[in-house]
């Protein structure tokens, strides 16, 4: 880049035609329109006045500053213990206090930056219970172009702000990783999701903590994609059956994953006949068995019913001694995967 700029500067630069500079500028990374903009004027306002183009992630959100001495105050740079953070792409843009100051502060440098983007993914991050003002992203967030909006919520006040920033972007497709378990009626107040985790946190991760088989299946009508990692579901093997069949008549790809409170889909399986030396094609309970080789892990077992692939804990169908509480993943085509970390 910074080869390029100096050939620019002997050159005519601005004597290029405006399409092709404007696709020139779409090609920068953000790091590369922040020092282009310092070399003069002309060059800092073809920057403010340019489209930065498409960057896959962005990150707005806060969080505390790290004191070097506990109970420090804050430093003269910084006069809060709170920061406000924006990143794209891989570039942190701004790191300022979280006043009105700072507010101010980054939208006057996102104006010197770009006049719209396009952003695959944004992140909203919040550091106890720190928000920002919904001013604030409105003005920071406007000609932005966004695909989809991911939340982490931890608590009710987080899950709150997060339906209130859904709201202001209509048009976007939503992600939430949900670190806590609302009440049945907030939990299926959650606009439709593109994909919905729902986890414990680690202090609670203990506690166990159930969702009825109704209310589960609520959410299969609301949300594409399922991950419910750390509570249980409760779910008989008929219900379950039943799952999979709404899952593979839908026409979109979904993955779903969830935990149940005992082995009743696996002893429902074993009761209608899947046993250790079930083989490929061998049908259970209208279940097709699929036996896969796999070079990490060994034979593995799958079972198959319409467009659904289903694997129970780690295709630990056939062990007798199957802790009480397996993951059942059940996926009809999609290319979303489910980190396996537990």
């Amino acid at each position: 880049t910074l080869h390029f700029l100096l050939h620019c500067l002997q050159m005519d630069f601005f004597s290029l035609p405006d399409v092709f500079l404007h696709k020139l500028m779409k090609t920068m990374t953000i790091l590369d329109r922040m020092r282009f903009r310092l070399a003069c004027r002309a060059f800092e306002r073809l920057v403010a006045d340019t489209h930065a183009g498409y960057f896959e992630t962005a990150k707005l959100g806060s969080y505390e500053r790290k004191c070097s001495n506990e109970g420090s105050a804050p430093t003269s740079h910084h006069s809060s213990e709170h920061t406000l953070l924006m990143k794209i792409g891989n570039a942190s843009v701004c790191t300022f206090d979280l006043t009105e100051d700072g507010f101010e502060r980054c939208i006057y440098l996102r104006q010197r930056l770009f006049n719209g983007i396009s952003i695959g993914t944004l992140e909203f991050t919040f550091s106890s219970n720190l928000t920002l003002p919904m001013e604030f992203i409105r003005r920071i967030s406007e000609k932005w172009k966004i695909e989809s909006l991911c939340f982490t919520l931890r608590n009710e006040t987080e899950l709150e702000n997060g339906g209130t920033l859904m709201a202001e972007f209509p048009g976007c497709k939503y992600d939430v990783d949900l670190c806590f378990l609302p009440d049945t009626d907030k939990l299926l107040s959650l606009p439709t999701l593109e994909r919905l985790i729902s986890r414990t946190s680690a202090t609670f991760h203990h506690n166990k903590q159930t969702i009825p088989s109704e209310s589960f299946f609520k959410l299969l009508a609301i949300h594409k994609n399922i991950d419910v990692r750390h509570h249980y579901v409760e779910i008989s093997f008929d219900e379950f059956k039943r799952a999979v069949q709404y899952i593979s008549e839908d026409s979109r790809n979904r993955h779903v994953r969830f935990r149940t409170e005992s082995s009743t889909v696996v002893s429902g399986l074993r009761n209608h006949g899947l046993t250790e030396s079930s083989k490929t094609g061998d049908n259970c309970a209208g279940f097709v068995v699929d036996i896969k080789e796999d070079p990490d892990e060994g034979t593995r077992m799958e079972l198959r019913s319409g467009k659904c692939v289903i694997s129970i804990d780690r295709c630990a169908l056939t062990i007798r001694d199957l802790r009480p509480s397996p993951y059942i993943n059940i996926n009809n085509g999609s290319d979303w995967l489910i980190s396996p970390s537990y």
